[in-house]
């Protein structure tokens, strides 16, 4: 009898481990990023605190490398536990 092979696997093993997550972290965070730069870039003439569009810019700047290790950190947690997960259940089903 053939074994059944499911061609979804490696997609729902991606999902459970959290890569779509950090993949939407990532693209948010240079999303925020490339909004920042724009930002900075608006009224650079005017470099003072009373710029806005340069605070604004930098703390966006900020934000998106706050996001993006955040989302690093988060999937490198879930991807360990994922394997420990998964190490346990191997375990199990050789004894």
């Amino acid at each position: 009898m053939a074994a059944k092979i499911y061609p979804f696997k490696s997609r729902k093993q991606m999902k459970e481990n959290g890569h779509y997550f950090a993949l939407t972290l990532t693209s948010i965070a240079w999303v925020i990023f490339v909004v920042g730069v724009i930002l900075c870039l608006i009224r650079l003439s005017d470099f003072n605190d009373r710029n806005m569009y340069l605070m604004g810019g930098i703390g966006c700047i900020v934000g998106s490398i706050a996001i993006y290790s955040i989302g690093g950190f988060l999937h490198a947690a879930q991807n360990k536990k994922f394997r420990q997960a998964h190490d346990e259940m191997a375990s199990k089903r050789k004894s």
